[in-house]
């Protein structure tokens, strides 16, 4: 029964990265097609598809506890830590990991260890999250409950907000443009596969498209169930899985397409793919969180809080200066990650 739980977790984490791959194609062939430059197609596009699966998670758990009428609390303890951890492995873990590859990488004489991003993307998607994750955090100490609801439904218009101005800002129309959305781009993997006419071009991306958010939603559900019983077996508590297990396999999509994009060296996709994320998180599924939970933080989630805050002060400082930066400036957002894996072992109950 063991290994049957290991084996079938294995192959969602394959079946995960594979549609992780179908999905990056079609993005970047919708982009090319749209005339949508790298920053915007990576904080928008790309990040609302990887993200699907950590907002249903917070949902699944509460509703699905309240079903299945199992204990309640268990649920609302997954959909908080669920909710904190997605942002907390974005901006340590999943910038460790395109450091990392462009690192590796370049041992390899495949790239140059160095990392080059616009910063206007980059710098824009920071400082809309900390607005964003700010608010929401002060919505967890605060008492009303009419307070409360008002700053998740402010967090959805926000989302909004950045999403429309980011689109409006960063669309192309320039020959330049066009020739970035062409460079590197691979031809779309279904027309390769079923040798379509290239007149279903477009219609073809967008089933792609719909055909791995699909996949990545169904695959990581059940990746995080799989995982959540694998816990269960050493006694991990239902915070710390929440906190760091469930946010694991849920990310994987976003860290999964930054590797992809940085050995491809498409930075400016990996990167504004996990920052576009990053907003993403602090406005949807913490709205949810905000909803559909009691939305109050345990000491676990306010050390988890300031690691996000470490980790943010680092990627902002260390991509003020230059759009090209050493990728051992994204190792140190690792960081963090460590100095919270170190206090919920310490912590462990």
């Amino acid at each position: 029964m063991n290994f049957l739980l290991i084996l079938s977790t294995l192959v969602l984490l394959y079946l995960i990265t594979f549609f992780c791959e179908i999905f990056t194609n079609a993005i970047e062939n919708l982009g090319k097609s749209f005339k949508i430059n790298d920053g915007a197609l990576g904080s928008i596009f790309a990040a609302i598809g990887t993200a699907l699966p950590e907002t249903i998670l917070p949902l699944i758990a509460v509703f699905g506890a309240h079903v299945s009428g199992s204990e309640f609390n268990l649920g609302k303890d997954i959909g908080r830590g669920a909710v904190l951890g997605s942002p907390f492995l974005l901006s340590t873990l999943a910038f460790f990991a395109v450091g990392l590859t462009v690192i590796i990488m370049s041992s390899m004489k495949k790239r140059t260890d160095t990392i080059c991003i616009d910063p206007n993307y980059f710098q824009r998607d920071l400082r809309y999250f900390l607005f964003a994750y700010t608010a929401g955090v002060t919505a967890a100490f605060i008492p009303s409950y009419t307070a409360k609801i008002t700053i998740g439904i402010f967090l959805l218009s926000f989302y909004f907000y950045y999403a429309v101005k980011t689109v409006k800002k960063y669309s192309c129309n320039t020959e330049d443009c066009n020739e970035e959305n062409e460079e590197e781009t691979k031809k779309l993997k279904f027309v390769k596969f079923f040798n379509l006419p290239e007149k279903f071009y477009l219609h073809t991306a967008v089933i792609q498209l719909l055909f791995s958010v699909t996949g990545l939603v169904l695959s990581s559900h059940y990746f995080v169930e799989n995982i959540k019983d694998i816990s269960s077996l050493f006694g991990i508590s239902a915070m710390i899985i929440s906190l760091f297990l469930a946010p694991a396999a849920t990310e994987l999509p976003e860290t999964y397409n930054g590797i992809l994009w940085s050995i491809r060296k498409k930075d400016v996709l990996a990167v504004s793919n996990i920052s576009g994320a990053m907003v993403f998180q602090a406005c949807i599924p913490m709205s949810v969180g905000i909803f559909f939970t009691d939305w109050s933080f345990n000491e676990e989630a306010v050390a988890n809080v300031v690691m996000v805050y470490t980790a943010f002060v680092i990627l902002f400082a260390g991509t003020m200066k230059s759009k090209c930066f050493s990728a051992k400036l994204f190792l140190l957002s690792g960081i963090p990650y460590l100095l919270f894996l170190i206090f919920s072992f310490l912590n462990l109950k």
